[in-house]
């Protein structure tokens, strides 16, 4: 928790952080390219709910990121990941209009499921996630 690790991920997209081919929407929009990160789960570095990694940088944009979020193992998914699922439409039609706010909201998230979690709120996650997943909710 609050540890540099390294993320396995499939790239789907390009140096200018575009996603340019059939194959790279395609894996983006199943969320396939997260599929390596089951080897972050299995080497201790990740957990299967939880809230998403975040790049060190960060927290140098971001200086009211809620330190109590850093006792959690980052996870596959999470709260702030089922209701932000379209995660990359959004930044991309409103970027830095909704940055801030998007932020702030996915951290309110974050902290909800810090005060909330147990076996049966995660499953509840990783059973909504998945049925998002496959665009049958």
């Amino acid at each position: 928790m609050g540890k540099e690790f390294t993320i396995y991920k499939i790239k789907s997209m390009s140096d200018d952080k575009k996603v340019k081919t059939i194959y790279g929407k395609f894996i983006r929009k199943y969320k396939f390219d997260e599929l390596p990160q089951l080897l972050n789960i299995l080497g201790g570095s990740m957990s299967f709910v939880g809230p998403r990694p975040v790049l060190p940088n960060y927290f140098i944009n971001q200086p009211d990121y809620p330190i109590e979020l850093m006792s959690l193992k980052p996870g596959l998914t999470g709260l702030a990941s089922y209701y932000f699922y379209n995660e990359d439409e959004l930044l991309d039609k409103n970027h830095t209009i909704i940055m801030k706010s998007y932020f702030l909201r996915k951290n309110k998230l974050n902290l909800i499921y810090l005060r909330n979690r147990n076996f049966c709120f995660d499953l509840k996650i990783i059973c909504n996630t998945t049925l998002k997943v496959f665009r049958i909710n």
